[in-house]
């Protein structure tokens, strides 16, 4: 079963990919981006709150898929544009580098927060660093739309 979830998201992040930089350049790449956070934190909620249900899961699912497809969409695009063109390469570096360590290291505190406490304390701190990244984008002064 946990086949066809992530094949569900695959799907969707397939089909959300296109959308989300057409709407990025209409209304937004920043405010596109916050959104697309604004609902992985969404996600990690439900997943706190919802019973163990597959059609719950496969909507949770489903939303990781858009909201995955919004932040490979956007965030280089955002950070581009957050970035002087001379310095846009190093920019794009530094981005990839700190994607890789913010990864290793929300996987190690995750790991341990689900080991010890339990799922919910997992997703509850996914939740919480998201929505304070979700804040941190939105009060960024830089042009970025």
């Amino acid at each position: 079963m946990e086949v066809l979830l992530y094949g569900l998201r695959n799907v969707v992040y397939a089909a959300a990919c296109y959308p989300f930089g057409a709407l990025g350049d209409r209304l937004g790449r920043k405010k596109m981006l916050a959104f697309g956070y604004a609902l992985a934190v969404i996600m990690f909620i439900g997943f706190i709150l919802s019973p163990p249900n597959i059609i719950i899961y496969g909507l949770l699912f489903a939303l990781a898929g858009v909201y995955i497809a919004a932040e490979d969409t956007l965030e280089g695009a955002v950070s581009g544009q957050m970035v002087e063109e001379q310095r846009r390469a190093l920019g794009f570096g530094a981005l990839a580098t700190v994607n890789g360590v913010g990864d290793l290291i929300s996987s190690f505190v995750v790991g341990i927060l689900w080991s010890v406490f339990g799922f919910a304390a997992g997703f509850a701190f996914a939740a919480i660093v998201g929505a304070a990244g979700v804040f941190a984008l939105l009060r960024i002064n830089k042009s970025t739309e």
